[in-house]
């Protein structure tokens, strides 16, 4: 996915204009799985809806999967690249409205003119991979919990199959176990070879799971760089809040210690560990 010179303006040529959009040229190469940071209105939700269409450019262009999205130009294959590209709003479970599970996961591969029984089909692969068996088909979604209801949306893409999927704070609202488990779905997903964005404030998460981090500002694209290099080299006017791991190791090597970086991740597991089970008594 590459996007050249691209702006995008909301409300053009009214007094509520706003440029969120600003020059924006990047690239997001295939099987990585890339962390989008910055601070609120820094244009990260934005950029993401280009990725598949769902906004375009007001000036500039992307290319993704071979399509050509051009300002102000509704693409031509805009069903193949929407199933190219799934994007996971965040709270998606707030979009499910069909009366069962099944129907839900179907609706997408229905609306792009699947047959019922392919459709049914993806739809059970979908729920599956998100770790929610046959018992959940006949189910209303609303009566499911809120993380289950979170799995059951994002199964409604992987329904899809698509080769991207783009995620905007998946972890929002979820209890640490829970983020837990949505995060493991999605590197068993990258594991088998699916590219992966994601938007997330937590830094904890961008540390652990991804590979490269695109840092935004005031609608620009302010670096883009590998996840290590992210948190070991300070950013101009970026400032960067660690993981309580990485500030202890910042700590540590400050005292002139050369401390492996495996050594503080274990050595702060090790403590939270201690934390925990002292809460319990035996």
């Amino acid at each position: 996915m590459k996007l050249d010179h691209v702006y995008h303006t909301y409300s053009k040529k009214t007094p509520y204009q706003f440029e969120a959009l600003k020059d924006v040229t990047l690239t997001i190469e295939e099987g990585t799985f890339t962390a989008l940071v910055g601070h609120t209105g820094s244009g990260k939700s934005t950029l993401i809806q280009h990725l598949n269409a769902l906004l375009l450019p007001t000036q500039g262009q992307l290319t993704v999967n071979g399509v050509s999205i051009e300002a102000n130009k509704q693409p031509k294959n805009i069903k193949s690249l929407r199933q190219y590209a799934g994007l996971v709003f965040q709270f998606p479970e707030y979009q499910l409205f069909e009366e069962t599970v099944e129907q839900d996961v179907m609706f997408g591969p229905l609306n792009f003119g699947m047959k019922p029984e392919e459709a049914k089909k993806r739809a059970h692969e979908a729920l599956h991979l998100v770790g929610l068996d046959e018992s959940f088909y006949s189910r209303s979604p609303f009566e499911l919990s809120g993380g289950e209801r979170r799995r059951v949306a994002i199964a409604g893409i992987l329904a899809m199959q698509p080769k991207v999927l783009i995620l905007d704070e998946p972890t929002a609202g979820l209890d640490p176990q829970g983020a837990k488990a949505m995060m493991s779905l999605f590197v068993s997903l990258f594991q088998q070879g699916m590219t992966i964005v994601l938007v997330t404030h937590d830094m904890e998460l961008v540390y652990e799971y991804t590979d490269h981090v695109v840092v935004m500002q005031e609608g620009h694209v302010l670096k883009k760089t590998t996840t290590l290099d992210f948190f070991l080299t300070p950013i101009e006017g970026y400032p960067v809040m660690h993981p309580p791991f990485l500030q202890l190791l910042l700590l540590v090597q400050a005292k002139g210690i050369d401390l492996p970086f495996d050594q503080i991740k274990n050595l702060m597991q090790l403590i939270t560990y201690l934390k925990e089970i002292q809460r319990w008594p035996v």
